[in-house]
């Protein structure tokens, strides 16, 4: 719904946009229309809907972007707590290294 409304005055201002400049090129305009005539009013209404189109895209791009990352916070895993249980006989050489190495897990949530 945000967006229909967001496109919706988008568009409405670029209209508005586009009016703005014809009644300026018009008023510009020496000896009624001469820039009609010469087909410079045609490229520039071309190019504003050109900009207009490229202006539209990116902000829908950042519409979408911003809802993927809201979509993302959503999605947040919680790690589920883990005990790690080690079993031991005869280790006194190599215990050691066996739980420094469990120590270093990148795992938020457990416990040995």
């Amino acid at each position: 719904m945000l967006k229909k409304i967001f496109i919706t005055l988008v568009l409405i201002f670029l209209f508005l946009l586009i009016v703005n400049v014809v009644q300026n090129v018009e008023a510009l305009s020496l000896e009624g229309g001469v820039i009609k005539q010469s087909g410079a009013f045609v490229i520039l209404l071309f190019s504003l809907v050109v900009i207009a189109r490229y202006f539209i895209l990116l902000l829908l791009s950042l519409l979408n972007i911003l809802k993927s990352l809201k979509k993302a916070e959503k999605e947040s895993f919680d790690y589920p707590f883990i005990s790690i249980i080690v079993p031991c006989y005869n280790e006194e050489k190599v215990i050691k290294a066996s739980l420094s190495s469990l120590i270093a897990l990148d795992y938020p949530n457990y416990e040995i």
